[in-house]
């Protein structure tokens, strides 16, 4: 439910283009809409092996594997050129998506060479739903839709 509740949020924010002339409001939601179906889906697969898996070690890897995303996801959001009212919250935005992978990096690396049961992890994946990169992102999708963009849930 945690990871369910992450990928809803990211889905909303990740951008399937880089750079380039400057979007217009309705190719910038647009942009926004459909990369986050993608996103969506990568981030749903994900949330049901973290679901499933017992073995600390192939947890630590799922964990790696969503902050590499989380990364990318940064690099094309930091890339984008957006119209000139969602240029602080595609900051935002990136910066919220760096710091979120930061958090799945420390719980990947905390499962490197332990034999902990994964469910002792399950406090710290938790709290990733409140963490300052969650913050910001969350921060940035609010004031997307002040501003009148009308992104996806």
């Amino acid at each position: 439910r945690t990871l369910a509740l992450l990928a809803a949020l990211v889905a909303l924010i990740l951008v399937g283009c880089g750079g380039g002339d400057q979007l217009s409001k309705d190719e910038y939601i647009k942009e926004l809409n459909a990369a986050g179906k993608a996103l969506s889906t990568s981030f749903g697969s994900l949330g049901q092996g973290i679901g499933n898996t017992k073995d600390t070690a192939a947890l630590g890897a799922k964990f790696d594997d969503a902050a590499k995303v989380l990364r990318d996801a940064s690099k094309k959001i930091a890339d984008i050129n957006p119209p000139d009212d969602a240029k602080d919250a595609n900051k935002k935005l990136a910066d919220g998506l760096n710091a979120m992978a930061d958090s799945f990096e420390e719980i990947g690396k905390e499962t490197k060479g332990s034999s902990t049961d994964p469910t002792k992890l399950l406090p710290k994946i938790n709290a990733l739903t409140t963490t300052e990169g969650i913050k910001q992102v969350t921060a940035a999708i609010n004031d997307l839709k002040a501003k009148g963009y009308n992104v996806s849930n």
